[in-house]
């Protein structure tokens, strides 16, 4: 790919779109065969153009392959927002997974990343790195996404807010220890602390803020876990340089 020049940027554009936009009736789970998108979107292009572009695509962390026995591509910006009707089922079914399994004493560990400006595109990529890693993304939409980590659930949630900007928030909560289907030793271990997925989490949100949106301010916070423990409407706020 270092060897190719794009010469018209409005061109690339206008290809990457026929793919990433809901102007054609495939992919509404967000889930595209590479038989339909060579065979029918891109179906006037010659073909050493079409790997071609799939590679930039992938490259770009707009698509990414998936494990299948049909070679499929996961296409984050073809999935439907969580405010969708059909998308609420999917959520509540997969809270109520997460509820079932997570006792109620338990609180979450949650943090807080908020722009001033919204950044365009930024959840899509955050969550084709985190399916990089051993997660598993039981629900995901276009801004939110259910994952399952070992002994921990997460819920990651952006949303813009009315004076201009977007917050991204994400919740971590430990399993039960005992009587669920995830069940496994390292929740002992931990003493049912859930770190692990909520680090993960941050770190890649970090370092892909820091690689390609770092031109947009962008603050975290990390809320008091000993004011969720006490259950405090309004739990204190620490920025990261507090944690440091």
């Amino acid at each position: 790919l270092k060897h190719i020049v794009i010469l018209s940027p409005q061109w690339l554009a206008d290809v990457v779109a026929k793919v990433t936009t809901f102007s054609h009736r495939w992919g509404t789970k967000g889930v595209i065969s590479e038989d339909i998108m060579n065979n029918s979107i891109w179906c006037e292009y010659d073909q050493n153009l079409k790997a071609t572009l799939t590679a930039l695509m992938v490259k770009c962390e707009l698509i990414k392959p998936m494990r299948s026995n049909v070679k499929q591509y996961f296409v984050p910006a073809l999935l439907p927002v969580l405010s969708d009707s059909t998308s609420q089922d999917s959520f509540q079914h997969s809270l109520g997974f997460w509820f079932e399994t997570v006792p109620h004493s338990i609180p979450s560990h949650e943090r807080a990343f908020v722009w001033e400006c919204d950044p365009s595109g930024f959840f899509p990529r955050m969550m084709m790195r985190l399916m990089h890693m051993r997660l598993a993304i039981i629900s995901r939409w276009r801004d939110a996404a259910v994952i399952l980590y070992q002994s921990e659930i997460g819920f990651l949630q952006i949303q813009s807010q009315p004076g201009g900007g977007a917050i991204l928030r994400v919740r971590v909560r430990t399993l039960k220890s005992t009587n669920n289907k995830v069940k496994t030793k390292k929740a002992h271990a931990m003493n049912l602390r859930p770190v692990s997925l909520i680090s993960l989490i941050a770190q890649t949100i970090s370092r892909l803020y820091r690689s390609d949106f770092s031109n947009l301010h962008m603050e975290e916070q990390i809320i008091c876990s000993s004011c969720l423990i006490n259950g405090i409407k309004n739990p204190y706020i620490f920025g990261h340089e507090e944690c440091v």
